[in-house]
């Protein structure tokens, strides 16, 4: 699973690079979904393991939204 929003991530971040603007979409959506189905598919994880999936996810959301604001706004 890790394995699976890593290589998401990599290509959300790709896009990101070209501006794209359904890439700023999928960039919020993607780690929400993973912040969702997260605990329920890795039950008992170590907290250092969780903690820094949960942080890199929680950046890429709030990120994503501020990408998707400033583009609003201009």
């Amino acid at each position: 699973m890790v394995v699976v929003f890593g290589a998401a991530y990599l290509i959300i971040g790709g896009f990101l690079f070209l501006n794209s603007k359904t890439a700023y979409y999928f960039g919020a959506i993607v780690p929400l979904i993973g912040l969702c189905v997260g605990p329920v598919i890795l039950t008992n994880p170590p907290i250092l393991f969780a903690a820094f999936l949960g942080a890199i996810e929680i950046v890429v959301v709030v990120s994503c939204f501020y990408l998707i604001k400033g583009k609003r706004s201009l």
